[in-house]
């Protein structure tokens, strides 16, 4: 129903820390399976390094703020809002890059296949909403944006900040897959599961009440 990049890495200017590869050997903060510790090794890999190269230090994304600026790790990979709370509390001094390396998160709706089965019209029912809410967004951003603010209680400048990152989108697309298959790959090959195989994500896939409400939104390759 949503993807988005809100997940960063962020440590001190004054460290000695300039890039990504000067974080091996250092402690680094992140919350243990979960998609940030993805995101750390994949931005790790990428930069020709591996998990194995930093200290992780699993620490609670609520206390990824206290953690950082106690030094108790010298960097740390979170999202928002703490993002936005450790710039603000830290200034200059917090050195932020995306995490993300352009590769979104998703927003998914998740159910048992049973459930589903037996629940078709529900479902059906449900999407059809999401599908004005989808169109509401579209038509009336500042409107929208007004609601959600109010409703978490963020202010102005926050919400101008983080509704950019994000596209609320009502679709199955292709890139879904994909990012399924890639972070699985990452699992397996950090002995993260007892699973050796990537599995056939089309298998946990249900198209049927999508395609009959809005079947533009379904792009997935068989």
């Amino acid at each position: 129903i949503a993807r988005y990049e809100n997940t960063y890495v962020i440590w001190r200017s004054n460290s000695g820390i300039e890039t990504v590869q000067d974080l091996k050997g250092k402690k680094v903060g992140v919350t243990r399976t979960t998609i940030s510790e993805f995101y750390l090794g994949r931005t790790l890999e990428l930069n020709g390094m591996n998990i194995q190269d930093v200290i992780l230090v699993n620490t609670k994304a609520a206390d990824s703020e206290e953690v950082f600026v106690s030094g108790e790790v010298d960097a740390v990979v979170t999202w928002e809002p703490w993002v936005s709370q450790i710039q603000e509390r830290m200034g200059e001094e917090a050195v932020t890059q995306p995490a993300q390396s352009a590769q979104y998160a998703y927003w998914n709706l998740v159910s048992s296949s049973q459930w589903t089965s037996n629940h078709i019209e529900t479902v059906r029912r449900l999407l059809r909403s999401l599908a004005e809410a989808e169109g509401f967004v579209g038509r009336h951003q500042d409107e929208a944006k007004a609601i959600v603010r109010k409703r978490m209680n963020y202010d102005h400048a926050y919400m101008e900040t983080i509704w950019p990152r994000y596209q609320f989108t009502l679709m199955l697309d292709q890139s879904l897959i994909i990012a399924m298959e890639d972070e699985a790959r990452w699992m397996i090959k950090n002995n993260l599961t007892d699973e050796r195989q990537v599995p056939n994500f089309l298998d946990y896939i249900y198209e049927d009440a999508l395609k009959a409400v809005k079947p533009e939104a379904v792009n997935i390759i068989h």
